[in-house]
């Protein structure tokens, strides 16, 4: 990251010597570039703070060094490859430059902690994102009515206020999140852990999963020769600038999710509501535990196809 700045080292690579045929040679290793390409899915992707360094009158030189290098196909004859860490960045770069890579998830393979519940509570993963604490207030007041009415609130909400640790979090039965990117570490983290995990479901997560970045650059935003493309699917820009009008785009918005990490994983649990999140955090160790091996054998899949 940026991954405007990978496109400028494989041009610097682009005007070098060509690389050796030698595979003992040490520069055949050096002079090749592997970019993951990440971007967490947003839709500048390619022109993600660009226009921090360079001026909207520099973009079409950018996109003239994308097709002399040709940045993203990959083959023998480039000089690097391109592989991209989430679905939606994948079709994002294909969306804006026609190109195409393939897909290779983030997998946390550095992570050795696993589930092991020790308590029937559930862990609300801290978010600084600006519907968080509202969606909280009315999480606990729901609570408090449920205690008053019930005499007990049901199973225990734990905000997370600080760092903890894979183990401290993979003591818990499960953990909630609000997604705040299309694609989120956070995420492939506690997938790799085997934590069951609850997300909003439609439509509220698109109150959350869309980054309220700023969008410059947006009349050059798309590569020249794909700025006129006849494509069926629905533009992937036209709601983020609309930004939180929500009432708007809904099938845009509906259409790009499937492409999102939290969409493209399996056996996610959903809530709609806070109310419903409170119903569903009581889930019992059994149900836990069969959702979390369900995820652990998606993970084993995943890791096989990624490193075979």
């Amino acid at each position: 990251e940026p991954l405007w700045l990978c496109v400028l080292l494989h041009a610097a690579l682009h005007d070098l010597p060509p690389v050796p045929t030698d595979p003992s040679s040490p520069s055949s290793s050096s002079s090749r570039l592997l970019t993951r390409a990440s971007a967490a899915g947003r839709v500048m992707c390619l022109l993600v703070d660009f226009d921090q360094v360079f001026g909207l009158d520099e973009v079409d030189e950018f996109w003239t060094l994308v097709e002399r290098t040709a940045f993203g196909r990959n083959g023998a004859n480039t000089n690097g490859a391109v592989s991209a860490t989430s679905r939606m960045t994948a079709e994002m770069l294909w969306w804006q430059a026609g190109i195409r890579v393939p897909y290779v998830p983030c997998l946390s393979l550095y992570i050795s902690a696993r589930y092991k519940p020790t308590k029937p509570d559930m862990l609300f993963f801290r978010s600084s994102l600006p519907g968080a604490s509202p969606f909280l207030r009315v999480l606990r007041l729901i609570e408090a009515e449920n205690e008053a009415a019930r005499g007990s609130s049901g199973v225990n909400i734990d905000t997370m206020t600080k760092s903890m640790t894979f183990s401290e979090m993979a003591s818990y039965r499960s953990i909630a999140m609000l997604p705040h990117i299309p694609n989120a570490l956070r995420l492939s983290d506690m997938y790799c852990i085997g934590i069951p995990l609850f997300i909003p479901d439609e439509p509220m997560i698109h109150k959350f999963i869309w980054p309220d970045d700023p969008l410059p650059l947006l009349s050059k935003i798309r590569m020249p020769a794909m700025r006129g493309a006849n494509t069926s699917e629905p533009s992937p820009l036209d709601f983020q600038v609309a930004g939180r009008r929500y009432y708007q785009f809904r099938r845009e918005r509906h259409y790009w999710l499937q492409y999102t990490e939290w969409w493209v994983r399996p056996h996610l649990l959903h809530f709609s509501s806070a109310r419903d999140l409170l119903e569903k955090a009581m889930l019992s160790g059994e149900e836990a535990a069969s959702v979390s091996q369900k995820m652990r054998k998606q993970q084993e899949k995943l890791k096989i196809e990624v490193l075979d």
